[in-house]
């Protein structure tokens, strides 16, 4: 087989994300998410929606699930449903 197909049928790739990377991102994300829970010990996040959105989309970014706009409107939408 001729080495122009080898190259086609396989591609060699590394992970975007190191190991420690991984651990510094997880840890952001836990120090992330103690700020934002005491912040929303002070300030109601149902004052403002928009805080509460942006909370939770730099938390989803920092876990590595970003969330879509569609997403972080439905789970908005249902935490407004909760409070009623």
């Amino acid at each position: 087989m001729p080495e122009q197909n080898y190259r086609q049928l396989f591609s060699v790739s590394v992970a975007d994300v190191s190991r420690s990377d991984n651990r510094e991102l997880a840890l952001a994300g836990q120090a992330l998410a103690a700020a934002f829970a005491d912040l929303f010990g002070h300030v109601s996040a149902e004052k403002s929606p928009s805080l509460r959105r942006k909370a939770l989309q730099l938390l989803f970014k920092f876990f590595g699930e970003p969330l879509s706009e569609e997403e972080l409107k439905v789970i908005g939408e249902e935490l407004d449903e909760e409070k009623k």
